[in-house]
């Protein structure tokens, strides 16, 4: 039988596990809650740290509460969902300030903290990626291959929950183990056929093999929010994906210019965009072919892993007054900060946007200065 303990929670930590101390060594906990005290068995013991699974909830924290979905602690999707929304929020701040000053070694007196734009924490997912198994529909358990059937998935859109249930047997005949869905204003997309999406006044085209943000709830926030963050004439937009961002720069006198290397984002960038210029390669690559572009804003949102550091180190050197960083890990978004901060760029101020309710994930907005 593996040890069991019992410790009081002290914060929440990246990925949304919550850290305590015991004998001196920090013990990793999931779906723990600040405050509560544990009983707790360890799973896995290292030389610095141990991770630990509860027994028992000695004494509960008033935030806790009963996840709605009945797949919850099962299904992979989602890991916050014992915890009210509005704390849930609370301690996605947290954690992103954290990583800002232990990761990035940023002084948080020096930034303007906007808060976090919130709605609806249920039904807000227009993408996702459905799994199949035999006549089975559903989403893997966390860390596993092990499929979870599900009828319905309180985070999901009312489309995309049809095929969950009622519409299942359109699934079952795509023959794969996993299938990306769009959902789109009047139909749902599981291939490389566009569907068409508003966002705020802009109709824009999606498949489900591209990328777009999955809340259609706040995405509409967070493109209204980089549009007034923008300053000038001549504007970067750098992994500019179907052009999300650029639909709502271009024209107005604004030379706006996209760079993706991506050939199909690029195909629904066309269609999407009117005034925009397409660089189809990377910027490392491109800057080598041609001089070095005078820009006066840079939009950067790249995947997960963060920037290249060549890519960064290139930025910086354009000249632009300002970079918008939008990201969904501020673990990589920390440390890019912190590398900006030593080529002149300083972040002024951080907006976050609840992007991902029941999850520990959140999307951040850095506004960077030339200083």
């Amino acid at each position: 039988m593996k040890r069991r303990i019992e410790l009081t929670i002290e914060k929440m930590v990246s990925k949304g596990e919550a850290l305590a101390r015991h004998e001196g060594k920090v013990v990793f906990v999931p779906e723990a809650i600040p405050g509560e005290r544990l009983l707790v068995e360890l799973t896995e013991e290292k030389g610095d740290f141990n991770r630990a699974k509860i027994v028992e909830i000695l004494e509960p924290s008033p935030q806790r509460i009963t996840p709605k979905c009945p797949f919850y602690g099962r299904c992979g999707g989602c890991d916050f969902q014992f915890i009210d929304n509005t704390s849930q929020v609370a301690y996605k701040e947290m954690m992103v300030r954290e990583n800002l000053e232990r990761i990035g070694k940023i002084d948080l007196s020096q930034i303007e903290f906007l808060g976090s734009v919130v709605k609806d924490e249920w039904g807000y997912r227009n993408r996702v990626r459905f799994h199949t198994q035999g006549n089975k529909v559903g989403f893997l358990e966390r860390q596993s291959n092990t499929l979870v059937t599900i009828d319905y998935c309180p985070v999901l859109c009312d489309q995309l929950n049809l095929y969950l249930k009622e519409k299942r047997g359109e699934l079952l005949k795509q023959r794969i183990g996993s299938v990306n869905a769009l959902a789109g204003e009047s139909e749902v997309t599981f291939t490389r056929r566009p569907v068409a999406l508003t966002v705020n006044d802009k109709t824009l085209y999606c498949d489900a093999k591209a990328f777009f943000q999955s809340n259609h709830y706040i995405l509409p926030e967070l493109v209204t929010y980089v549009k007034e963050t923008v300053r000038g004439e001549r504007i970067l937009d750098l992994y500019s994906g179907v052009g999300t961002f650029a639909a709502f720069l271009e024209g107005e006198g604004r030379q706006v210019i996209a760079v993706e290397r991506d050939r199909r984002c690029l195909e629904l960038a066309k269609r999407n965009l009117k005034e925009t210029q397409f660089v189809p390669i990377p910027l490392e690559m491109w800057v080598k072919r041609e001089a070095l572009p005078q820009v006066d804003t840079i939009i950067v949102d790249p995947p997960r892993e963060g920037l290249d550091r060549e890519v960064l180190n290139i930025l910086t050197i354009l000249g632009a007054e300002r970079i918008i960083y939008v990201s969904c890990d501020s673990v990589t978004l920390s440390r890019d900060l912190r590398l900006f901060a030593t080529k002149g760029y300083q972040a002024t101020s951080i907006k976050m946007f609840d992007m991902y309710p029941q999850t520990s994930h959140t999307e951040s907005v850095a506004l960077l200065k030339l200083i």
